[in-house]
């Protein structure tokens, strides 16, 4: 149904921005994407303003660079208005096995980035004190190289964020989430996690970990008895808790 009405997948990001304005005006307390966006939208062309620029063209009107530049529609940018607007969003992102190809960038973009990767990583993750390291070293998973962050333009307005890879056993099926893991010294936070840490108002200074017995959300309001309390997560040494 979705595909009938809206149009071939995948779709334009303009539509998700679209979709996050309707649900924001029905109230809803929280968003989460599971579809990563980890790489640029491509520039489309916004039918309505190209249309004018025909419609102009055909009667003998003149058409500037400038205009033409105007016909062209920033997808990435149209969505991170939508999250800025709600204020109320969790973007995903993943670990991968693998080293990706550089991109070469200009000056520009690779300051751009950087400043995205900065701000991703402190607001995405807390650092594991030092004396705490070795405790915590059941959390690595070593064949985890890389992460892939969201696009630049929408770092800055995601409301917070959560890894969504899986980690399945051997005959391929997944019986059990991984809800934390450590990379490069810091604590990152599942998907799921990272909701359930928003809908209780809690900070992710604020969450214990204790590989091999727990996650301790310090703090939390109880979404069920609206009560403040400490909620206990069983977690193993891999920091994964089995599904029910």
């Amino acid at each position: 149904n979705s595909i009938k009405a809206v149009g071939e997948f995948p779709w334009p990001r303009y539509v998700y921005a679209e979709g996050l304005s309707v649900l924001d005006s029905v109230g809803i307390d929280q968003f989460a994407f599971d579809i990563q966006f980890i790489d640029e939208s491509p520039r489309v062309v916004n039918r309505e303003e190209m249309q004018k620029l025909q419609e102009r063209a055909k009667k003998g009107g003149r058409v500037s660079l400038e205009d033409l530049q105007k016909s062209y529609q920033d997808n990435d940018r149209i969505l991170a208005d939508a999250l800025k607007s709600s204020g109320r969003v969790i973007l995903p992102y993943s670990f991968i096995n693998e080293r990706l190809a550089e991109v070469e960038l200009t000056e520009k973009q690779r300051a751009e980035r950087e400043a995205s990767i900065r701000l991703f990583t402190e607001r995405a993750s807390v650092p594991v004190p030092k004396e705490k390291i070795d405790e915590f070293k059941g959390l690595i998973d070593a064949r985890r190289k890389l992460i892939q962050y969201p696009v630049a333009p929408l770092v800055k307005p995601a409301h917070a964020f959560g890894y969504v890879d899986s980690d399945s056993d051997v005959d391929g099926t997944i019986r059990k989430q991984r809800l934390v893991r450590m990379f490069e010294g810091r604590m990152y936070f599942h998907l799921s996690l990272a909701m359930l840490m928003d809908l209780c108002g809690v900070k992710k200074e604020n969450v214990e970990v204790v590989p091999g017995s727990r996650n301790t959300l310090r703090g939390a309001v109880n979404p069920l008895t609206l009560q403040r309390e400490d909620i206990d997560i069983p977690i193993d040494t891999q920091g994964m808790k089995h599904i029910n």
